[in-house]
């Protein structure tokens, strides 16, 4: 691992620029990637009708002691709420 996250609504203004979340350097996002994403993967789709308890295990291992923290979380919540009002997915890619 060692990307940086970011998230994205493709072909949805404003939210269609790759927000960057930070960098997931530590091990603790491992477990949480691989359960979102797939063993061994740090990006893919979150659909609508998981968004939430995705973003809710998100700020929860975000809290988590480490040497890295991610950033623009509430800028995340405002695209999360706005998936779910709209009933769209959000793709989550790391470079």
């Amino acid at each position: 691992m060692g990307h940086r996250l970011h998230a994205l609504i493709p072909n949805i203004e404003p939210y269609d620029e790759a927000l960057e979340l930070g960098k997931q350097y530590d091990s603790k996002w491992d477990a949480f990637n691989d359960k979102w994403f797939g063993d061994g993967v740090d990006c893919g789709r979150i659909s609508h009708y998981d968004i939430e308890e995705f973003y809710a295990e998100y700020v929860e291992i975000n809290n988590q002691p480490s040497d890295y923290e991610l950033y623009n979380t509430q800028h995340l919540k405002t695209m999360v709420d706005y998936a779910l009002l709209h009933k769209v997915d959000i793709y989550f890619e790391s470079y």
